[in-house]
């Protein structure tokens, strides 16, 4: 688990070796989940938010990283949210 630089969201990950995985951002102030991922037969082994709070790295499976950001990147291992949900 990971909160947010702000504290405002908190990122927690699950899994089991060989059983899929779910990511889950939650708003903390208002306890709603604003973004599920689930990753097929890859445990989340891993969360962390970048300094400024707009990027979530998360280990998934090994080997394995993936990006998230709440602002659209070019890149095919990143995807977007808004966290306004």
């Amino acid at each position: 688990m990971a909160f947010s630089p702000d504290g405002k969201r908190l990122a927690s990950g699950s899994g089991a070796i060989n059983a899929a995985g779910e990511l889950i951002v939650w708003d903390v102030a208002r306890g709603e989940e604003v973004l599920s991922l689930k990753f097929a037969n890859k445990p989340v082994t891993s969360v962390a938010f970048s300094q400024d709070g707009q990027r979530l790295a998360v280990g998934v499976g090994r080997p394995g990283i993936r990006s998230y950001s709440d602002h659209p990147v070019p890149s095919h291992n990143v995807i977007s949210w808004t966290s306004d949900r």
